[in-house]
């Protein structure tokens, strides 16, 4: 990467929870930032939902008991960041590209680029964002539709 990358290390070096991915270290060189995280065996929910490569494990439909357990994964870290850690955090760009699975199929949330905290305001309330950020989400090879 060649942006600044230290408000994702910073935050990523707070976190510890079994549905986020492990920052494992990063290295400078030559103007370049790399992040090297945990390794996602079973690559991107993505993947998974929107594969149109024949012949591989991700052209298998994923089974209920799968999905049911992934939402539950990426509730529960969203629930950390936002109740359990000092300050909050919001993701801010949450889609099936930022979710990877281990090689038990479980859900690591990714990509903390646009997180930002949420601020403790002088009267002791909470300062939630009001920006809005879109993304575009990729529903077949043909058709986007934007969230």
């Amino acid at each position: 990467m060649k942006k600044d990358v230290s408000g994702e290390i910073n935050i990523l070096k707070q976190i510890n929870h079994s549905n986020i991915i492990r920052l494992s270290g990063f290295c400078l060189h030559q103007g370049n930032t790399y992040l090297v995280y945990e390794f996602a065996d079973n690559r991107s929910l993505s993947d998974w939902l929107h594969s149109t490569t024949k012949n591989t494990k991700y052209n298998s439909v994923l089974e209920w008991k799968q999905r049911v357990q992934i939402a539950y994964d990426i509730a529960d870290a969203l629930n950390y960041l936002h109740n359990f850690i000092s300050p909050p955090y919001i993701h801010k760009n949450l889609k099936s590209s930022n979710v990877l699975l281990d090689v038990h199929m479980r859900a690591k949330i990714t990509n903390f680029g646009l997180a930002r905290s949420v601020e403790e305001t002088d009267n002791g309330k909470l300062q939630l964002t009001r920006h809005v950020v879109w993304t575009t989400v990729t529903c077949h090879p043909n058709t986007s539709r934007t969230a």
